[in-house]
């Protein structure tokens, strides 16, 4: 599905007004349902490895953007159970290992958002700069915790992946970086621009590829050469990404309209011209579609003899998890629902954005699209 007539009026880059970006508390929105049919688990060795990782990295994280927060990040925010949705089918060393380059991640990205380095344009290059030579080698000064953080991060990831997949997985990383000053622009400017632009952009800035490229390494395989050599695979590769991506942007736009973010393909649908609602109902669209494609093509390839490979065949299953274990994260997660947010997932029902989360009310006491068993693929 295409941005329709809205966005070809809208030709080139225009700001987003302080009456778009306001939600007001009491604003109420249906949201439809965003799908079911993708499997979802959770980690097996997250009552040990969750807890252990957040001892582990508090320090680190703490020097990195403050102590509050750090202990919002730990404690609230969930980025360390995240990775336990979207990697559930990893030994317990590779899923600490992709805790900690999640919250990692998570630190890299709040530096430049949540923390006086957000309206240095000149800071926030400079700290590119360094990420950027650190992830081709150079030694991180001590004096930036968080690009310590990062060379670790790399280098836990690459003790168990091969040279192919960490080479890969860094020019990922350098990719996302690459943008963090486009992005700041965005943010200081609320200028965004056009529809197709800014989802080829946010697919790469919201760490999409990142997180499908964890799936490989959680189950301990390298897909590289299959990516490389064939289409399809870069179109799977493609539709999950775009999952991931719209999966974000439907779910977290509440939380992001109480600080003023306007990272978020919901931003730009409403400057140009839809309703709340209707852009709700866009985004659920785009993300039902995106399922359906995802699903077409990995029945592609494992109907193909490529997909009585063990390594294919693990692949499908990790990245139909992840898909699942985020969509289900988005709709259970106090990130995103509020502080110890215990109600239903947030799927098919009636959305009311309170002043600390949201209410909801889903259309029956049945979860919609509640099957979280495997789907139609069968992968042995």
């Amino acid at each position: 599905m295409s941005h329709d007539a809205t966005a070809a009026a809208q030709p080139s880059p225009s700001r987003i007004s302080d009456a778009v970006l306001t939600i007001s508390p009491g604003t109420t929105y249906y949201l439809p349902d965003t799908g079911g049919l993708l499997p979802h688990s959770y980690s097996p060795f997250a009552p040990q490895a969750v807890p252990a990782a957040k001892a582990r990295v508090r320090g680190m994280l703490t020097a990195c953007v403050g102590q509050p927060l750090a202990d919002k990040i730990l404690d609230q925010d969930g980025i360390a159970e995240w990775a336990c949705y979207v990697y559930p089918l990893g030994n317990r060393q590779r899923t600490e290992v992709l805790i900690d380059a999640g919250l990692c991640a998570l630190v890299c990205d709040d530096e430049f958002t949540l923390t006086g380095l957000s309206t240095d344009l000149p800071r926030i290059r400079e700290r590119v700069s360094l990420y950027t030579r650190v992830l081709e080698g150079e030694p991180p000064p001590a004096q930036a915790p968080s690009a310590v953080w990062l060379a670790q991060s790399m280098d836990g990831i690459a003790e168990l992946a091969t040279p192919e997949f960490i080479t890969r997985f860094k020019r990922i990383c350098a990719d996302i970086n690459d943008l963090v000053p486009v992005e700041a622009e965005h943010r200081l400017t609320r200028v965004l621009p056009p529809w197709e632009e800014y989802v080829a952009f946010r697919r790469v800035n919201l760490y999409g590829f990142w997180a499908v490229a964890a799936c490989e390494f959680s189950v301990g395989i390298d897909m590289t050469a299959y990516l490389d050599g064939y289409r399809v695979f870069r179109e799977l590769e493609l539709a999950a990404v775009e999952h991931i991506m719209f999966t974000n942007d439907l779910y977290s736009f509440p939380k992001e309209a109480q600080g003023g973010e306007v990272a978020n393909t919901f931003w730009v649908l409403r400057r140009d011209g839809k309703s709340v609602q209707e852009a709700v109902t866009f985004l659920a669209a785009e993300l039902i579609e995106r399922q359906h494609r995802f699903q077409q093509l990995r029945e592609e390839i494992a109907s193909s003899a490529l997909g009585d490979r063990d390594d294919v065949r693990s692949y499908l299953r990790a990245v139909s998890y992840c898909l699942g274990g985020n969509l289900q994260y988005h709709r259970t997660t106090g990130r995103y629902h509020g502080s110890g947010y215990t109600g239903p997932p947030v799927n098919a029902g009636t959305i009311t954005i309170g002043e600390r989360g949201t209410v909801f009310v889903p259309d029956s006491t049945e979860e919609v699209g509640g099957d979280h068993g495997e789907d139609a693929i069968s992968f042995g």
